[in-house]
């Protein structure tokens, strides 16, 4: 039983993607004429969570507004977006966790794709880690002379949650073996790269310890991810690769030892039924 049900069909997977894709994400509640509605302005995402090394320095951070919508591709006018910040969202101390720009207006217009930065410098001397702040930014208004633009329900706030961390390096080649393929046959999986990516986290080429590329019949998907590693604990993470669609080898948990150079992560796995599991991701060449 358990062979059969890591005998997974490639196209199954394609379809079921397919079938997400196809659902529309970008419509608000109330508007529902699919494609004769009003644009919306909102934030790219609505909540993230930003790693910064508590070292003494400054960091930045840009929350993404954008226009969305059937008719961003024919508009031509200037939309000017005010950003504010909730209080009751936010446990950060402006000045002492982060500073915002001296204008609260940012301009979406042609010349940028109506999609713009809003640049928020994020402090760390004298913060302690590990501690997470939480800032919430939210569109307080927008101006524009066309009436068929309103401010996004689902993407009006974003939660920009400060992520102080220790120092860690976590780049380079790595082997990787898992609990689940046995004996003889983790030694088929090979090297793989970890790689500092732009919010602070890691890139691992492969997230899921090999579980679905190497444990299974499916050599041709890459279960791809990336991790925040706070003072040497891996934070949970299920928005990557084959695990936000399917459930495939999401990570729970896990450990960096910088010493020894060697990453452990706990899994669980619910499309194959693996359940819990574990890998070790162990540092070759720095």
């Amino acid at each position: 039983m358990k062979n059969r049900s890591l005998n997974f069909i490639k196209n199954g997977i394609v379809m079921g993607l397919c079938a997400l894709t196809m659902s529309s994400c970008l419509l608000d509640d109330h508007k529902t004429d699919f494609g004769n509605g009003p644009d919306f302005v909102s934030f790219n995402r609505t909540a993230v969570t930003t790693p910064v090394e508590s070292d003494g320095n400054d960091y930045n951070y840009d929350a993404v507004i954008s226009l969305i919508g059937p008719h961003r591709d024919s508009f031509s006018g200037e939309i000017a977006v005010t950003v504010g910040v909730d209080p009751q969202n936010t446990d950060a101390v402006e000045g002492e966790h982060y500073s915002l720009p001296a204008s609260s207006t940012i301009l979406l217009n042609a010349a940028n794709n109506y999609t713009a930065t809003y640049p928020i410098t994020i402090h760390t001397e004298g913060v302690e880690a590990p501690v997470v702040k939480k800032l919430g930014l939210y569109v307080n208004s927008i101006g524009t002379e066309s009436s068929n633009i309103l401010i996004s329900d689902s993407g009006k706030g974003s939660t920009v949650s400060i992520s102080y961390i220790c120092f860690a390096d976590l780049t380079g080649t790595y082997t990787v073996t898992n609990s689940v393929c046995g004996p003889g046959s983790t030694g088929t999986i090979p090297p793989i790269k970890i790689s500092k990516n732009a919010d602070g986290g890691w890139d691992l080429e492969t997230a899921d310890g090999g579980l679905l590329q190497y444990c299974t019949a499916n050599t041709g998907l890459v279960n791809a991810g990336s991790i925040i590693v706070v003072c040497g604990e891996v934070l949970p993470n299920s928005d990557y690769g084959f695990c936000g669609s399917n459930g495939i080898g999401c990570i729970t948990g896990g450990s960096w030892d910088s010493e020894t150079g060697v990453l452990s992560l706990e899994h669980n796995d619910t499309f194959f039924g693996v359940g819990a599991y574990t890998s070790t991701y162990t540092r070759i060449d720095p």
